[in-house]
């Protein structure tokens, strides 16, 4: 789902509110673009102490370019934004392996091979 794998993508380290007097002039000569997508009326949890709480995000080319509240999104909001009302539903950050093998992983985890012995006897002797 788009949306998941999207909002999984919010990072740790951004707290990119406009309210925050730590956004850098990078981030204000965004603020001027208009998202593709803006999720609004989330409880986005930004694991930031100056504001671990957000409730709007805005995503251009694959990017994060805001998070912060309600009022400080609508500048990024233009005629071809696609915006999701999330009513209230959380977004997390987080990242998203597509690439695991869950019971690969959990066969090694409960075999080994010990090479030098090659009998049932051999092992029993080592492991008891």
């Amino acid at each position: 789902m788009i949306i998941t794998l999207t909002a999984a993508a919010l990072s740790c380290t951004l707290s990119g509110c406009a309210e925050s007097p730590l956004m850098t002039e990078e981030l204000q000569s965004i603020a001027t673009q208009h998202a593709e997508q803006v999720f609004s009326n989330a409880a986005i949890y930004t694991v930031t102490k100056p504001h671990p709480w957000a409730q709007a995000m805005a995503i251009k080319n694959g990017k994060i370019m805001y998070v912060g509240s309600m009022d400080g999104i609508q500048p990024y909001i233009g005629d071809n934004t696609r915006v999701h009302d999330l009513k209230g539903k959380m977004i997390l950050p987080g990242l998203h392996d597509v690439h695991i093998h869950p019971l690969e992983s959990a066969s090694n985890a409960t075999h080994f091979t010990v090479s030098q012995y090659d009998t049932v006897a051999g092992y029993q002797d080592v492991l008891v």
